[in-house]
């Protein structure tokens, strides 16, 4: 009873357009469905979408850098109704949301047969900005994919700069901004274990690739990654 009359005063809506939808965990409707741009055709690596497709899937900075996880699992392009999801979630407090983006990426996991991970964990927020922002969007989805897969969750890093946002640099001014800035945090709870890493976007894969990074270096054996969406390929 209580939950059917809180449906009443708060129903599922839409991740994309904010309309009434009737199923709470993948909360899209029949237009924006119809409507989304998924990432057909992406980088066999770090999950960008390709226009030109190469005879290995390998966008160009895949080819240049050295990765430090192993894929990455991305559903969407970061593009008209993915976008403005996206920025709802982020920075307009529609948290709700997490839970359908999850979904997304647990739909891709399968549909691409992703090995089992360990543990889940997530790209992590500096404790300034998580008071300004109120909570770590990365640390939901993962974990409502957490309770999906029935992985647990782990925090297995910590932001110990503040850091200018990623979304204002680009190219080597990503990998310079965030020097430094993110360290392991308890890592006997990771060593030896497969770690599949959440975000919700990808750009040049430079933040996955820094956590992937320290991972790594503090004893995980095997570093995927997933996110929501990717920006179109840009570097």
């Amino acid at each position: 009873m209580v939950n059917g009359f809180l449906r009443l005063l708060y129903p599922p809506k839409c991740a994309f357009c904010g309309k009434i939808v009737e199923n709470e965990r993948f909360a899209v409707c029949d237009d924006c469905l119809a409507a989304l741009p998924f990432n057909l055709r992406a980088c066999s690596v770090c999950g960008t979408p390709l226009d030109t497709v190469y005879g290995d899937l390998l966008c160009l900075s895949c080819r240049k850098k050295r990765r430090r996880f192993k894929k990455v699992y991305v559903p969407l392009i970061y593009k008209e109704i993915v976008r403005d999801g996206i920025i709802g979630m982020k920075f307009r407090g529609k948290k709700g949301r997490s839970v359908t983006f999850a979904a997304f990426i647990f739909l891709k996991l399968k549909e691409e047969n992703a090995p089992r991970p360990d543990l889940i964990t997530y790209v992590p927020m500096h404790f300034i900005r998580l008071g300004q922002r109120g909570y770590n969007q990365a640390y939901l989805m993962a974990k409502a994919l957490g309770e999906m897969m029935n992985v647990p969750v782990v925090k297995t890093l910590r932001k110990i700069k503040h850091t200018s946002p990623q979304s204002k640099l680009n190219g080597r001014a990503r990998q310079e901004n965030l020097e430094g800035a993110i360290k392991p945090h308890q890592a006997e709870n990771f060593s030896g274990k497969t770690v599949l890493l959440i975000d919700d976007v990808t750009t040049t894969g430079t933040s996955l690739n820094v956590c992937a990074k320290e991972l790594k270096a503090a004893g995980a054996k095997e570093i995927y990654a997933a996110t929501v969406a990717a920006t179109p390929f840009t570097h």
